[in-house]
């Protein structure tokens, strides 16, 4: 569409200036012809980044591999208390929520920028791209998972709040990083493909 659109308006520039200079008309059919246009990235078409569900489910995959070994650990070492009034007491303490806390960055940034998705992600086959749909990269990915902190703050409203308020269903962190997360579709698909490959 957007190719289509800028091709026009090249023709139009070219018509103007031709009329201006007194050229033929063959010579305006092969100067518009000849228009040279680039490709416009759009990036990945909408239908992939509306996965919003796909996006919880694969959350909750990843924080369970995350935590489980934690909490596991916890009550090996007599740190995670368990009442009978189904009160379940987590006391590791600041260093063990620190411990956790990066553990679980390092996990999602890991995957991530080596392979576009965590183990979750692709259960629920989907990926993170840039907003052209490129290969986000260390940098963008740290960005996304380092603020996770705050996507999750008031016990996990502000990222899922982005996501239903945003066009492109992206949380802050996707926002500062200016990242996307998509369907991964089968790269046969041509148009449709969520992950085309980086260029540059």
């Amino acid at each position: 569409m957007r190719i289509g659109v800028t091709r026009r308006l090249c023709r139009v520039a070219v018509v103007h200036v031709l009329d201006m200079t007194g050229q033929d008309t063959a010579s305006r059919r092969g100067a518009v012809q000849n228009c040279p246009v680039e490709p416009i990235d759009q990036g990945p078409p909408p239908t992939t980044w509306r996965c919003f569900w796909r996006r919880l489910v694969a959350a909750t995959i990843d924080s369970l591999v995350v935590t489980v070994p934690f909490v596991v650990f916890w009550s090996a070492t007599g740190r995670l208390e368990v009442r009978y009034a189904n009160d379940i007491t987590f006391s590791p303490g600041w260093r063990g929520y620190l411990l956790l806390w990066f553990t679980a960055i390092v996990y999602w940034t890991v995957f991530e920028a080596a392979r576009g998705r965590t183990p979750g992600k692709r259960l629920c086959r989907i990926r993170v791209v840039r907003e052209d749909g490129t290969e986000p990269g260390w940098g963008r990915c740290t960005l996304r998972n380092v603020l996770r902190i705050v996507d999750q703050f008031m016990c996990l409203v502000v990222g899922p709040l982005f996501m239903l308020t945003t066009t492109r269903r992206q949380r802050l962190g996707d926002l500062a990083a200016r990242t996307l997360v998509v369907r991964d579709l089968p790269s046969g698909q041509g148009e449709s493909s969520a992950t085309p490959s980086r260029t540059a």
